[in-house]
């Protein structure tokens, strides 16, 4: 009898704003919509939840293991015990690896990000990167296979013709900030 696809999927939560206003459905809620519209279990953990309950992750085996948005938010020595948990184990990096000389300079922890995230990359199987300049350059290292991944939103969010918005709240995976009141920000 087929069983259905099980993944754990691991989901970078954002600590504010203007880090997650770009990724919040493409990199995340719309990776679980994906999966979940084609059939799949799966058991979502976002990331400040994830040391808490890494350990009771181990004890279980999934097919895949499906790391999305920034690994390096992930602390080497969980995903190296997340090893263990799939045989299969994808980093869907939804941020760039390199960086200009002004964004460095206006961040300058950006620096470290690749050498982190290239040592948490060991642990997985297979990368996806929404840069493709990062994706040759994982694949000239020989650090993992690395693919080309393009964002994208499900047609059925796509019209010309439709109403506006019904709500005056957004929806995505990030904690509360700047004094918003609730976790819904008002437009």
């Amino acid at each position: 009898m087929y069983s259905k696809l099980r993944v754990l999927l691991l989901l970078t939560e954002f600590p504010f704003w203007r880090a997650a206003r770009h990724l919040s459905y493409s990199a995340q809620l719309g990776i679980e919509d994906g999966l979940r519209a084609n059939g799949v279990n799966c058991f979502t953990v976002t990331s400040p939840w994830f040391p808490e309950i890494a350990e009771s992750l181990v004890q279980q085996r999934f097919d895949q293991l499906w790391l999305v948005g920034r690994p390096d938010v992930f602390d080497e020595a969980s995903v190296e015990r997340m090893a263990g948990v799939a045989p299969v184990r994808l980093a869907m990096l939804a941020d760039s690896l390199e960086y200009s000389d002004e964004e460095y300079r206006i961040s300058p922890t950006l620096r470290e990000r690749e050498p982190t995230i290239e040592k948490r990359l060991q642990w997985m199987t297979h990368v996806l990167s929404c840069d493709e300049r990062d994706v040759e350059t994982i694949n000239v290292r020989g650090v993992k296979p690395a693919l080309w991944w393009p964002q994208a939103v499900p047609e059925r969010f796509i019209s010309d013709d439709g109403p506006g918005p019904s709500r005056d709240t957004a929806v995505f995976y990030g904690a509360c900030y700047a004094g918003a009141s609730g976790c819904g920000v008002r437009t």
